[in-house]
């Protein structure tokens, strides 16, 4: 299992073995158990596993649930990729690069910064003066508004009659689906997926390339409107092809029932 604990799980460990008068040896946790603890490694969820079932006997619950609670967290680890000068007015430590589909801050995580950690290394001092979600889905910094912005547009609206500010800043809920490969399907079809149907291939009436079986869909109306999304049940070729059969099934229901009108 590599899925790393955070930073301080070894201070707490530690804190419950002084304590109680434990050690590795008296655990019977072996020598990387010690090795660990007494290095810059980081732990796995494996050994902090092996840790708490060798506690339990011996320590109360509440003394465990800071331990118990890491242990059924989920833990992401990002490596660094690239760590360069920039060149700037103001004395930031360093740019982290990650991957172009990372969204950096998971819903519902937290981010553990080093930039302490490295200010104490170079012996300068460092905090992290900065934080921020550049990216979330289809959406980047480039497209981002403030509260305030908002806030202005709807003064414009209610004090002018001018929609267009509350038009750029609120959008259209298709621009979510943006990043998604896409099924447009007949007018005909729509009340019916509406409804929790499964699409069948006749009422498919174009589709773009990509698409894999197992992968999700946008299943949008000829007006580019978004119905449902679903799960592909037969790649793009497949679907290109066939005469019929379920090309995709349900997965959440986008468009309430009675938009167009049941036609079956």
């Amino acid at each position: 299992n590599l899925e790393y604990c955070p930073l301080h799980v070894k201070k707490i460990i530690r804190k419950i073995l002084i304590e109680n008068n434990l050690n590795g040896y008296k655990l019977k946790l072996g020598g990387s158990f010690e090795r660990i603890m007494n290095s810059d490694n980081p732990m796995t969820k494996y050994l902090l596993k092996r840790v708490i079932k060798k506690l339990e006997p011996i320590v109360d619950g509440d003394t465990l649930e800071p331990l118990l609670s890491i242990l059924n967290s989920s833990f992401c680890v990002e490596r660094i990729k690239e760590i360069k000068e920039i060149k700037t007015n103001v004395e930031y430590v360093y740019d982290i690069t990650v991957e172009n589909s990372h969204n950096f801050i998971p819903e519902g995580s937290i981010v553990i910064s080093n930039c302490f950690d490295v200010g104490e290394i170079l012996g300068i001092g460092a905090h992290m003066h900065e934080l921020r979600r550049v990216r979330s889905g289809p959406f980047n910094e480039a497209e981002l508004y403030t509260v305030y912005d908002l806030v202005d547009a709807v003064g414009l609206l209610r004090e002018e009659g001018d929609e267009r500010p509350l038009r750029r800043v609120v959008k259209p809920m298709e621009s979510a689906l943006r990043l998604l490969p896409k099924i447009w399907i007949r007018d005909s079809a729509v009340e019916a997926i509406c409804s929790g149907a499964s699409l069948a291939v006749p009422g498919i009436l174009r589709l773009e390339s990509g698409i894999v079986k197992g992968s999700t869909v946008a299943v949008l109306t000829q007006k580019g409107e978004g119905v449902a999304l679903m799960r592909a049940e037969m790649p793009d070729e497949q679907m290109a092809e066939a005469e019929r059969g379920i090309a995709a099934t349900p997965l959440r229901v986008l468009m309430p029932r009675g938009t167009y009108p049941r036609m079956w």
